[in-house]
């Protein structure tokens, strides 16, 4: 996905490495990402646990991460995206 923002108005920018393949790979990562989550939620048992607790302890990461990111860049006076 960063390729989609990083070719955004670059002249070198390619139709089908800056964009479709990118939206591909990322489709791919989804699905995989979900099936794995079903069939570790199905399993039962120590592997159903598991899941949940990865689950939860990267949702918890990820508010730990925006936390950071706007008071960090409050701190520096810094937005977080830049308006052109």
């Amino acid at each position: 996905m960063v390729a989609l923002l990083a070719f955004k108005r670059s002249k070198k920018r390619n139709p089908l490495t800056h964009i479709i393949i990118p939206i591909l790979g990322f489709i791919a990562n989804l699905v995989m990402l979900l099936a794995v989550l079903y069939l570790g939620i199905l399993g039962g048992g120590a592997t159903q646990t598991a899941s949940i607790a990865a689950i939860i302890v990267a949702l918890v990461w990820l508010v730990i991460g925006i936390v950071y990111l706007n008071v960090n860049s409050k701190k520096q006076n810094r937005p977080i995206i830049i308006k052109e």
